[in-house]
């Protein structure tokens, strides 16, 4: 387990991982920089921290809202999952129990990309016993990282060049750098992409202040903090001004509406089924749920990118 000051840590870099480490050692009682570098790389070592990324508005550009896909699968037909997380657009898959075995979370950036994705996918599946998946088109994201995305749902389109959409998407992965326990730094940026430090700068400065970049955040192993159960919950409500009660739960790190009887899809995570158990009833006290189902997570096989099992 952690510490109070590691902990403390987290809780900054969560918020804004540009926070100079001076900043972070004046937060925290007889620290300097130099000890909090020192913990920071402590961290990602144990693999609690896996990297720096940025939590975007994708209704707000040229990026499609994400998409579900369950499949149905079974113990002897491994490769299906080796294969699905291998593609560069699947943020996440995990095992779980009920009638599919496998959930991911694809995301595209347009309809042709969709639909070259989906082939790939018929493909695999046709190799399979079952043959069988399915699509959770999502209508809108609410919640991702656990940080609220929107409350509002008339935002209008911003048009981006190339140069700000490979802004975002170098913010986006910086997983892929593996040994960089620091974020990417704007002259880095501006050398992958053939501009100045200060055009960089300015550029990310907009995105930001247009909401587009709705934060600086780190990618963290959550079973290491101590919410090691995962799960999908379907929540079916007569109200839709309920969103910001749901918003406000902790336990939400994921919060999607769906065209589906189910309208919301929300990704919890808890400390245990008796966590689980006790979020459920105080989900009922919103006035509006009026029925849930439940898929448990048996395994994370890859989150936002990164591979955990």
């Amino acid at each position: 387990m952690i510490n109070h000051q590691e902990r403390k840590i987290l809780e900054i870099l969560s918020k804004d991982y540009r926070t100079p480490q001076t900043s972070i050692a004046r937060k925290i009682k007889e620290f300097n920089r130099f000890a909090v570098k020192k913990i920071i790389r402590k961290l990602f070592k144990e693999g609690i921290i896996k990297s720096y990324t940025i939590i975007i508005d994708t209704e707000r550009i040229q990026y499609s809202q994400p998409v579900f896909f369950e499949f149905k699968t079974n113990p002897h037909e491994p490769w299906l999952a080796r294969s699905l997380e291998a593609f560069e657009n699947c943020e996440i898959l995990d095992g779980i129990t009920g009638e599919y075995s496998l959930i991911g979370r694809f995301r595209f950036t347009n309809n042709e990309h969709f639909n070259n994705t989906l082939e790939k996918i018929d493909r695999l599946v046709a190799k399979t016993s079952s043959k069988k998946f399915r699509v959770v088109n999502v209508i809108l994201t609410y919640k991702e990282f656990g940080t609220n995305i929107r409350t509002k749902e008339n935002y209008s389109k911003i048009n981006l060049d190339k140069k700000d959409l490979k802004i975002l998407t170098i913010l986006q992965n910086q997983w892929k750098d593996k040994n960089n326990i620091s974020p990417i730094t704007y002259s880095m940026i501006g050398e992958r992409i053939g501009l100045s430090q200060p055009t960089v700068y300015k550029r990310i400065k907009n995105l930001e202040q247009s909401g587009i970049i709705k934060k600086f955040t780190i990618l963290i192993d959550y079973k290491k903090l101590g919410l090691p159960a995962k799960f999908y919950t379907r929540i079916k409500s007569e109200l839709l001004d309920n969103i910001e009660k749901l918003l406000e739960k902790k336990e939400i790190f994921g919060l999607y509406r769906t065209g589906e009887e189910y309208g919301m899809l929300a990704i919890v995570r808890t400390s245990s089924i008796y966590e689980y158990n006790k979020f459920i009833l105080k989900l009922y006290e919103i006035k509006g749920i009026i029925d849930t189902y439940t898929t448990v997570v048996l395994q994370e096989r890859k989150y936002e990118n990164l591979y955990l099992q």
